[in-house]
């Protein structure tokens, strides 16, 4: 792995570390519930209504077992509903309540207004820098899904 790869990958690393770490203490401040495991399994069920614990726990790349307590714990909190799907009592049904959808709204206005604040403290040419930086890196990412080359060179070089 070059150097340039080595300390793309240690800062994602290190900035996700501390975006959750910092939002975690910005959604206490709010009085929003904070646990780091809920928001995904919130926005995935937003996204996906109706999906499964299976059909979850694959998405997110959790533990069957984890995504269910996790949401027998956002049940308990009236955040998510379970219902037996119509055509096979076997399998659950996640949806979100109407206060698991006010809550899910208030933690993305409260994510992007923790997020704005950030990247406007950096000086501009710093900020179109880095925007540049990580529309090369989604790119690239994109392209490798797709099985294409070349994408990492879009956006310009290193320089």
């Amino acid at each position: 792995m070059s150097t340039y790869a080595e300390e793309i990958v240690d800062l994602l690393r290190e900035v996700n570390r501390l975006v959750r770490e910092r939002m975690a203490r910005f959604l206490q401040e709010q009085g929003l519930p904070h646990s780091p495991s809920w928001a995904p399994v919130v926005r995935h069920v937003a996204m996906c209504p109706g999906v499964t614990v299976n059909e979850l726990s694959r998405r997110l790349g959790m533990a069957k077992s984890h995504v269910s307590i996790l949401a027998e714990q956002l049940q308990g909190e009236g955040i998510l509903r379970k219902e037996p799907d119509p055509h096979d009592q076997r399998l659950v049904r996640l949806f979100l309540t109407d206060e698991g959808a006010r809550l899910r709204g208030r933690w993305q206005e409260t994510y992007r207004a923790f997020l704005a604040a950030t990247v406007r403290s950096l000086p501009e040419d710093r900020a179109e820098h880095l925007l540049d930086g990580l529309r090369a890196l989604r790119a690239a990412l994109s392209a490798e899904r797709q099985g294409g080359a070349g994408a990492e060179r879009e956006g310009g070089g290193a320089g």
